[in-house]
């Protein structure tokens, strides 16, 4: 009996391990299939206009770029291979800037079906681009890229650097963090590296930036793909927690669950009170995810105030700044100040600097000599005192940045930013009654002013005139911005901003509505379906956009 059970036993045994065996045989199969699939597929369309090293630099970044993206197959090693491979016979990234290009140009459709491009043409982009790589991209680490002989962090910052580029993000944080790992000085300014690897890894790029929800319309299952994107972005924040992108990225998410379960994506304008009503009653409040969603967005503008208007499309970043470049960039501008010690502009320039770098004890030293130097030129004061404000707020220094932005105000009285930025300073500052009273106050004002600017920029003629029929004319495209200005609605952050204030004072139904007011859903609003650039942060477009007061 005893040799008949162990005689059962080594056959299950054996018929497990030939079980594992066909698992793992078809799996391997089913990998093969689909890495010839998509290799072929990818580079068919392609193939017939190249020669055969363009041919051969295009297989190996297609499949780099295949495996890099797709979790189910990522090899750490195989990536490596083929992208070391690829850069050897396209030193100058041509193949990839070109697909980079494709994906972010902006594509503006006439009505006679003609496309023209309001980003740079394709030379210029690939110009542009390789100038950023020019000082991480050499025939040494080229050849290191393989098999990085040089064990420093400097060699895996660079690397992490191409294959950030080369948009390989997870491998991007591996290196990174290696680089972390070697020398523990640098793991500040690695943190931003890492984090905003991660937010690319985490953001959505659409084949038609006019369509949000494409990439989660692709799927059967968009709340996975959400919970997905989530987890990147607040990977992102754990290393980078002023990172306003992510902030936003992640309220986003949050909004179109809200949207999905309460059928609030609908005009603003076609939302009754009723309805408001209805949504507080069905539990918009008791919703975790609300709560969770209005706080991403506030950090998001808590970070960088500007950004409703800067990114209005999401996009890749083609040259992004590096945290390790800060200690040259300060150096630089160190230098500058040196041989012009009283140039107010090279202060504020290098308190940007200082600003990217989270060294805000720095920025305020040098915005200090920079308004003491500019007495007369009230547009770079008014800068000035933004930034500072910026640099106050951030280390919670709220009466100080309650000055600054006041001393922007009275240069500037007619921009409506300022009065929603000081809104959110008040709120953070006075939690009591009063301080709800001037938060409402100061997004009232904003919004006032807005509103009269609009009605301003508005040309009567735009009803009588005939030549807005004609695609190709000036008045046509003034048409079309001033319809996507007067359609949304007037200042977003404003709006966001007293809906804080009404709901902390217990106004929910007055809360919501600002908040839908906001958030616009039914045309995406002022503020972006989702965002782009390096830090998400007013900081390297500062001084603010045109739309600042001259």
């Amino acid at each position: 009996m005893k040799k008949l059970i162990n005689n059962f036993k080594a056959s299950l045994k054996h018929n497990r391990q030939k079980s594992l065996i066909l698992i793992l045989v078809f799996l391997a199969g089913v990998e093969l299939l689909g890495l010839i699939y998509a290799f072929n597929i990818i580079r068919s369309s392609q193939k017939e206009n190249l020669f055969l090293e363009q041919s051969q630099s295009w297989d190996y970044y297609t499949l780099a770029s295949y495996l890099s993206k797709d979790p189910l197959y990522y090899n750490e090693t195989k990536v490596i291979e083929s992208l070391g491979k690829y850069l050897i016979l396209d030193p100058e990234l041509k193949i990839a800037n070109k697909a980079l290009f494709d994906k972010i140009a902006d594509p503006i459709v006439l009505s006679n079906d003609k496309v023209r491009y309001n980003n740079l043409d394709s030379q210029q982009f690939h110009d542009y681009r390789n100038s950023c790589l020019s000082s991480i991209i050499n025939s040494e680490t080229v050849n290191s890229f393989s098999s990085l002989k040089l064990d420093s962090d400097t060699a895996y910052i660079k690397r992490g650097k191409i294959r950030f580029y080369l948009e390989d993000y997870k491998g991007a944080i591996n290196d990174f963090k290696k680089a972390e790992a070697l020398n523990s000085n640098n793991t500040d300014q690695l943190n931003q590296a890492i984090a905003l690897a991660y937010f690319e890894l985490g953001n959505p790029k659409y084949e038609n930036q006019h369509i949000p929800d494409a990439l989660l319309l692709q799927i059967d299952n968009p709340s996975s793909l959400r919970t997905h994107l989530q987890k990147q972005s607040i990977d992102a924040l754990k290393y980078n927690p002023n990172f306003a992108n992510a902030y936003y990225l992640k309220g986003y998410l949050g909004l179109k669950e809200i949207s999905f379960n309460f059928h609030t994506d609908k005009s603003v304008k076609d939302i009754k009170s009723n309805e408001i009503n209805n949504m507080i009653e069905m539990g918009i409040f008791k919703n975790q995810i609300t709560h969770d969603m209005i706080s991403d967005l506030t950090n998001a503008i808590r970070n960088d105030p500007f950004f409703y208007r800067r990114y209005p499309i999401n996009t890749i970043n083609p040259c992004p700044v590096f945290s390790d470049e800060y200690p040259t960039l300060i150096e630089i501008a160190t230098e500058q100040i040196k041989n012009e010690p009283n140039d107010p502009y090279l202060y504020y320039k290098r308190a940007l600097i200082y600003l990217k770098s989270n060294n805000n004890q720095k920025v305020i030293e040098d915005l200090k000599k920079s308004l003491q130097f500019s007495s007369n030129d009230n547009q770079l004061k008014a800068v000035a005192y933004y930034v500072r404000w910026l640099a106050d707020y951030k280390e919670k220094n709220y009466q100080k940045a309650i000055e600054d932005i006041s001393q922007a105000i009275e240069i500037h009285p007619d921009f409506a930013d300022l009065y929603a930025i000081r809104a959110l300073t008040y709120y953070d500052f006075l939690k009591n009654e009063e301080g709800r009273e001037k938060v409402i106050q100061d997004c009232d004002q904003a919004i006032k002013i807005y509103k009269e600017s609009v009605k301003k920029i508005k040309p009567e003629s735009m009803k009588k005139n005939n030549s807005l029929k004609d695609s190709s004319s000036l008045g046509y495209s003034l048409a079309i911005l001033l319809s996507d200005i007067l359609n949304n609605p007037a200042h977003a952050n404003a709006y966001f901003i007293r809906g804080l204030a009404y709901y902390a004072q217990g106004n929910q139904e007055q809360a919501l509505s600002d908040y839908l007011q906001a958030l616009n859903l039914h045309s995406g609003s002022m503020w972006p379906n989702l965002v782009q650039g390096e830090q998400g942060g007013g900081v390297s477009t500062i001084p603010p956009p045109e739309y600042f007061p001259p």
